[in-house]
């Protein structure tokens, strides 16, 4: 799967795969939950998924017994449906033993991705203590909010405290700094970089929690040792 990471990253054309699956897999058409967290993974208006994730599993499913279908919705809703069996994999996951727990993993992972805190250009904002009393813009249930290592532990563990306050998507987070409400918000890198010049945002230098991005699927369905099978061997 690495070689076909970098080429989708490096040129994004699509090839085709010549992996194939066994005929008696027991399902043909894929649920895929999609949401907004650009340029991983977006979702237009029309329902139109794109980003390196779409990219990446069309070519590995293309040629095989797999169709794949899309569901927009947010970070959360797309989590529950997989947790539900609403959907089939959900993209864009960073691994940790307590989703482990609720979710079946690929073993490969697609990217290696962290957290960095942004701030409003007005504020003193360079090491994790200066968050203590500030307002900061948090994504629900993510794993650099939520997780061991996310920021509501991070900033427990020196000692200091922030008013949180929970959106949807990285791009409300962005809002809120940028109309005022938030004095600071956490993003991942990826998305932190290539939104960071149309915001009226400042990088800071707290960088933390650095993850394994891979697939999550509906724990114990059948079928998901091809699938898995299928998407580590590209």
């Amino acid at each position: 799967m690495k070689k076909l990471i970098l080429t989708l990253l490096l040129t994004m054309f699509i090839f085709t795969p010549c992996y194939y699956l066994e005929a008696d897999i027991p399902i043909s058409i894929l649920k895929i939950g999609v949401y907004n967290n650009p340029p991983k993974i977006s979702v237009s208006e029309s329902g139109t998924a794109s980003g390196y994730h779409v990219d990446i599993l069309e070519a590995i499913l293309k040629d095989t017994p797999y169709k794949i279908e899309y569901y927009p919705g947010t970070w959360e809703e797309g989590l529950t449906r997989l947790k539900n069996g609403g959907i089939d994999i959900m993209p864009d996951v960073a691994w940790s033993e307590k989703r482990a727990a609720v979710y079946d993993f690929n073993n490969e992972y697609v990217l290696l991705n962290w957290a960095s805190v942004y701030s409003s250009k007005t504020a003193i904002i360079n090491i994790i203590t200066d968050l203590n009393t500030k307002k900061v813009a948090v994504m629900r249930n993510s794993i650099h909010t939520e997780g061991k290592y996310g920021i509501i532990n991070q900033v427990a563990s020196f000692g200091i405290s922030c008013e949180f306050i929970y959106v949807d998507t990285y791009e409300e987070a962005f809002e809120l700094i940028d109309n005022g409400t938030a004095d600071a918000a956490v993003v991942n890198r990826l998305y932190g970089l290539m939104n960071e010049e149309s915001s009226s945002v400042k990088r800071t230098s707290i960088v933390f929690n650095p993850s394994q991005i891979r697939y999550a699927f509906t724990k114990n369905k059948p079928g998901n040792s091809n699938l898995i099978k299928l998407i580590d061997s590209r």
